[in-house]
């Protein structure tokens, strides 16, 4: 077993390599992460981990190069004369504290623009820019997007749209006298949930705003819930759905109850014919078996932790609040930090249970 063990490793090693104050990926801390698994299960579990790996792990390397193809992309795609003229018209909005990824992010961005194209972005400021770029690493529902560009709910009116600039202006007022519109700068998109955060921004302003968005490589994750879908994340079939799986799918209806716009209805789960064409897993097969597995271990620590057995907490993931499901099922990683909207097997941490990835708590 360590032979995959380092294999997994070397997809991974960078993780949190910034951070100097510990070490946050090795041999050991893989060791002691699949250990806590069936005996059975740990070659193949290590094995399907590390193909997901190689597709869906995003290295320092792969953002700086993806950020600046982004840049010369937009250059021609936008007929700027050159790199200079389209950065100009460039506004970045940053609304999320330290420690964020976004943060980090912008400051590559920064550096890609001075270093690469003899631009300083972190001073610039034009009040006529009509590129207003978000960045950020992942979009999984979309809601970190939405309350950083118009506030924490459908309700209160905040976030960058709706700050005042020196005259009195909201900035919203400013992006539409300057004919602008939304750059979104992501890693990687969740189809699904890119259309409803423009649906719910749109009926929150009562406008729509016009937005382009793009994305590293194929990372455009079909997570649509139908059998249609290539379904490019965890999504368990319906024959997984039996005995504590319904135990817990019960669990989630009861605590969402206590919401006003509780609408029951019924979770997804997927055929077992389903995708048509398997694309993420090593095999169909293999996606079943991992999916069994994955989906187990993480019901048995959800039922164990009495924070996730409250508000957003799932098994496969943090989604909205009145998510009807066991969880979002996200399988993408960064070297940065890792989303709550992955499966809680990956980053919960707990006195029974130790991590893959240690993440990075920051409160946003």
């Amino acid at each position: 077993m360590e032979g995959k063990i380092n294999q997994l490793l070397n997809e991974i090693k960078c993780y949190r390599h910034d951070d100097q104050d510990q070490v946050y990926m090795s041999k050991e801390i893989i060791e002691s992460w699949i250990n806590q698994f069936d005996e059975e299960d740990r070659e193949f579990f290590l094995e399907e981990t590390t193909h997901i790996m190689k597709q869906r792990y995003i290295t320092k390397e792969n953002a700086v190069d993806f950020l600046r193809s982004r840049i010369n992309f937009l250059k021609g795609e936008l007929k700027y004369e050159n790199v200079k003229d389209l950065l100009s018209d460039f506004v970045v909005i940053s609304d999320q504290p330290d420690g964020k990824s976004q943060r980090i992010l912008l400051e590559i961005f920064y550096d890609i623009c001075e270093k690469d194209f003899d631009f300083d972005m972190r001073t610039h400021n034009n009040p006529k820019g009509k590129i207003y770029m978000y960045l950020d690493d992942i979009l999984c529902t979309g809601d970190s997007f939405f309350k950083g560009i118009s506030g924490k709910d459908n309700k209160t009116k905040g976030g960058f749209f709706y700050a005042l600039d020196t005259e009195g202006r909201t900035n919203l007022e400013v992006f539409e006298e300057n004919g602008a519109f939304l750059q979104l700068v992501y890693f990687c998109i969740h189809q699904s949930n890119i259309h409803k955060v423009f649906k719910r921004l749109e009926h929150k302003m009562g406008k729509r705003v016009k937005a382009w968005y793009s994305y590293l490589g194929s990372l455009y994750i079909d997570n649509n819930p139908n059998d249609n879908s290539a379904m490019d994340l965890i999504v368990p079939s319906v024959d997984l759905r039996k005995d504590s799986v319904l135990a817990c799918e019960q669990q989630i209806k009861e605590k969402l109850q206590e919401s006003p716009y509780y609408k029951e209805k019924e979770f997804f789960y997927r055929s077992v014919e389903a995708p048509v064409s398997e694309k993420l897993f090593s095999s169909a097969e293999n996606r079943m078996r991992y999916e069994r597995i994955l989906l187990l271990k993480c019901i048995e620590i959800y039922n164990k932790s009495e924070g996730l057995l409250k508000g957003r907490g799932r098994p496969l993931g943090h989604g909205l609040y009145t998510d009807q499901s066991l969880g979002f099922g996200a399988l993408i990683f960064t070297w940065r930090n890792i989303a709550y909207n992955t499966p809680i097997i990956f980053w919960y941490e707990s006195k029974s249970w130790k991590p893959l990835f240690k993440r990075n708590y920051i409160e946003y």
